[in-house]
């Protein structure tokens, strides 16, 4: 994930939400700030990384999601069901976010 140019001077984390477009959801998983996950580049930057198993948080079990379920967790995503948000001091409650998948609903999931 690469980010620049926003209005915040500290990046606090960056996770994957549950959620639908333009609805609030809860974490699924760190991309970065927290977990076993590394920090926050300041302002701007890139961080690359893999997420697992152990990295699925169990926010979201009343969706058939508990922790630690990584194929529900792809599905979620395949789906179109999840949300990356960046989170700053200026704007807490996330001043980046985009769906991660929109997908047709023609389309098939692989």
């Amino acid at each position: 994930m690469s980010y620049s140019a926003h209005e915040g001077t500290t990046t606090a984390a960056a996770h994957i939400h549950f959620a639908q477009r333009s609805v609030n959801g809860g974490v699924h998983a760190f991309l970065f700030g927290g977990g076993d996950k590394p920090p926050c580049p300041a302002t701007e930057g890139t961080v690359t990384g893999v997420i697992d198993a152990a990295d699925v948080l169990a926010t979201v079990p009343d969706r058939g999601i508990e922790a630690g379920a990584f194929e529900e967790f792809v599905q979620a995503i395949r789906a179109g069901h999840t949300y990356a948000n960046v989170h700053t001091n200026k704007w807490p409650g996330g001043e980046i976010r985009g769906q991660i998948h929109d997908c047709d609903q023609k389309e098939s999931v692989r």
